[in-house]
């Protein structure tokens, strides 16, 4: 396999127009991974981007993504995941709880997930959005009401 460039961009906040957002700020780069961040008015919290690169093919990112019920084995401080709904091969809806310290109670949230991929530039894009009407709210988590993450993944060779 070679080697493939995945920039990961993470954006966990709703993305202003440019003209008002700041510039991106390198928080941590260890390991071949650089963690940047900047503030987004409106919003407690920063947008986030990862950078890195793979060694593999982008189908194989692809799979590890979209593959929901092992998520708790990648996705920091995720107690459960769990498909909920396969639209199509490329579009699918899953329920996620994330753990936080007691005495709080956990998160959770109704995500949809979409792939596509540029047939010309084989970029492939992954969007996640919560869903928050998807499910009824439980009576012991704290329905988290904004999330937004994008996978840009791009090939640097043909294989």
């Amino acid at each position: 396999m070679k080697l493939a460039a995945m920039s990961i961009l993470l954006s966990l906040i709703f993305q202003q127009p440019v003209k008002s957002q700041e510039a991106w700020t390198l928080k941590k780069d260890k390991n071949g991974i650089q963690v940047f961040a900047r503030k987004n008015k409106g919003f407690k919290f920063n947008e986030l981007k990862v950078e890195t690169l793979f060694e593999g093919k982008i189908s194989q990112l692809a799979a590890v993504i979209f593959d929901i019920k092992n998520q708790k084995n990648w996705v920091y401080k995720t107690a459960k995941s769990e498909l909920l709904k396969t639209v199509t091969a490329t579009e699918v809806f899953y329920y996620t709880e994330i753990e936080v310290p007691w005495p709080l109670n956990n998160r959770d949230m109704a995500v949809h997930m979409t792939i596509q991929q540029n047939p010309q530039t084989r970029v492939m894009t992954i969007v996640a959005k919560n869903v928050d009407d998807y499910l009824p709210a439980k009576k012991d988590k704290v329905r988290i009401k904004y999330s937004n993450a994008t996978w840009i993944a791009t090939p640097v060779s043909n294989s």
